[in-house]
């Protein structure tokens, strides 16, 4: 049976995906530019200007991710999320036609900003369809969080077969010979970007024919923080709003709610401090060179100032509030910490598989299909357990995985079959912990705020996981230029790839001692009767699996998946207290 959302079942999975490819775009162009970045420098002479291709993507994403969450929570989702993919759209179409390496940069930009338009109303949409804790929540979570980790290695394929079949063509004029005579058809990596194009204009289509149409509704006291993430705080709020209650809001109201400084504030701050992180690998003297630091200073400063902005207004961009629960904080730092790990990792590997071990984009691709496999499977196996299995032990499965995986990257040599002993086993234990986490910490961060702000919560997610990535790339790549300095070898020697990938095992590490402090268990499921009344679901009927296709979390609507023992016993005895009346 479909959700009660849409016509058929069809058109449900199709939402489904729709939402996880919105998510993943960005991701998506990173493992494209990984394959591709080598072929763009050659063929438009950019030089050290080609780290920007990927930097200038994630900059924006990452900077405008939040306030555009919440403005789609403002003026309707799915109007924003049908634009923004039509404009993304547009922008990969001109990065084709690029003639040089500034306006290339300055389309991928473009197209960063533009895709994250795209995925705040997408995940908030996801979050109010499948607001309260189910199997069938489960499983369209699990489908959506496959999307981020995997989306790397789709990117790489992508670019990987295309360059393969473009190889020796010359496009819109590109260099086909090298030096030597050779040719090489350097411009199909234009075809890279229109075959993108196709994929973002068709999943366009998808939104005008899938996302349900939502409302603009307030609850009576919108500026009002919710009494705390995951203890069913503003439920009667997210209840009134889910419901319809309040009606559209004007313009006006719209404008005076959006906190237009703090949205100035966090993008100024997220700006400056990516960019200064990014210019260190081709400053003249690195972390020391005067604007670095000024742009971190700067950077740094601004977001200060946001966090302080953010507890005085009335209607703040990110709520403070849901930082107090110690869970949030602790699931949003282990996602964000691991999934860096895991992007970092994705890069200098393929960057080792082709400057150390000389593969072929298309080869490259190869290499990686396992990852996608294993991928896919980790996220059905989740769709089944997600309920019946403690979230911490997911976690902590999950941040060990990540731990084994990087220490195999690390420990990387020369010999004949280094693939099998290293690279294969590496790949599945990356994209396992990747997606048991996100999985968890998904599921977990879309509860902890109402259903008429799912898009800012989904906007706090994916903000994190941006700037974390950057940070992290940014350092690596700095510890990867140390440590092939320092043991005095070329560019395909493995100090350089060892130094770096040791910063992500410490990184593993810290992650793994976190998952202790958890107190997140397994999600709270309930089913709604015929006379209306919820109950909890006994322990017999979780496992037996007999879940309500929509059951609700005991306690009210916007109720907590994963949530502490402390809150589920609260919401069961404010659920008694109904039922008796």
């Amino acid at each position: 049976m479909p959700s009660k959302y849409f016509p058929n079942t069809l058109t449900e999975c199709l939402f489904v995906l729709t939402v996880t490819f919105a998510f993943a775009q960005s991701t998506i162009f990173s493992g494209m530019a990984t394959v591709m970045t080598d072929t763009i420098g050659r063929d438009l002479n950019m030089d050290d200007q080609v780290v920007w291709i990927t930097s200038a993507c994630l900059l924006t994403n990452g900077a405008f991710v939040l306030p555009l969450g919440t403005l789609s929570d403002l003026l309707g989702r799915k109007p924003l999320a049908l634009t923004a993919m039509a404009l993304t759209t547009l922008a990969t179409l001109a990065c084709g036609f690029a003639p040089d390496g500034v306006t290339l940069i300055i389309f991928t930009a473009l197209m960063g900003l533009f895709s994250a338009a795209a995925v705040t109303p997408a995940v908030g949409q996801l979050g109010a369809v499948y607001s309260t804790p189910s199997r069938r929540r489960n499983r369209a979570f699990a489908c959506f969080s496959a999307g981020n980790p995997l989306g790397f290695v789709v990117g790489t394929f992508i670019a990987g077969v295309v360059l393969e079949i473009t190889r020796g063509v010359s496009v819109l004029g590109g260099r086909d010979r090298d030096g030597n005579g050779n040719r090489t058809g350097t411009g199909g990596w234009r075809v890279c970007f229109w075959v993108f194009c196709v994929l973002t204009a068709g999943f366009g289509v998808l939104v005008k024919w899938t996302v349900p149409k939502d409302k603009v509704v307030f609850p009576d006291d919108a500026g009002a923080g919710a009494s705390g993430a995951g203890s069913g705080g503003d439920a009667a709020s997210a209840a009134s709003a889910a419901a319809g209650e309040g009606g559209r809001v004007s313009g006006w109201e719209v404008l005076r709610r959006f906190d237009l400084i703090g949205a100035v504030l966090v993008t100024a701050g997220v700006s400056a401090l990516s960019a200064g992180l990014t210019l260190t690998g081709s400053a003249p003297q690195g972390w020391a060179t005067p604007y670095v630091i000024v742009l971190i200073i700067v950077g740094v400063i601004l977001l200060a100032v946001f966090i302080l902005w953010q507890s005085i207004y009335k209607f703040p961009l990110m709520p403070l509030h849901i930082w107090k629960d110690r869970n949030f904080s602790l699931v949003i730092t282990l996602l964000s910490t691991g999934n860096a790990a895991f992007t970092a990792s994705s890069f200098w590997l393929c960057l080792y598989l082709q400057r150390s071990q000389g593969l072929s984009a298309l080869w490259i691709a190869v290499y990686l299909l396992p990852q996608n496999i294993n991928g896919l499977l980790v996220n059905f196996v989740c769709s089944l357990i997600l309920h019946r299995v403690s979230h911490r032990v997911l976690m902590g499965v999950g941040a060990l995985a990540y731990l084994v995986s990087f220490i195999l990257l690390a420990a990387l040599q020369p010999i004949r079959y280094y693939y099998w002993a290293f690279i294969f086993p590496s790949l599945l234990l990356a994209v396992l912990g990747a997606d048991l986490q996100f999985n968890v910490a998904n599921s977990y961060v879309m509860s902890s705020l109402p259903r008429h702000q799912q898009s800012l919560a989904g906007g706090i997610l994916s903000a994190v996981n941006k700037l974390l990535s950057n940070i992290v790339l940014s350092v690596s790549t700095a510890v990867y230029y140390a440590g092939r300095k320092r043991a005095n070898t070329d560019d395909t020697g493995l100090a350089g790839y060892r130094a770096a990938f040791w910063m992500l095992v410490a990184i593993a590490g810290v992650n793994l001692a976190l998952v202790p402090f958890l107190r997140i268990k397994r999600v709270a499921v309930g089913v709604e009767g015929a006379d209306g009344d919820v109950r909890a679901l006994t322990e017999s009927e979780i496992e037996a699996g007999s879940s309500g296709e929509d059951g609700l979390t005991p306690g009210g609507g916007g109720g907590q998946s994963g949530v502490g023992d402390g809150e589920k016993e609260k919401g069961l005895e404010k659920e008694k207290e109904k039922m008796e009346v």
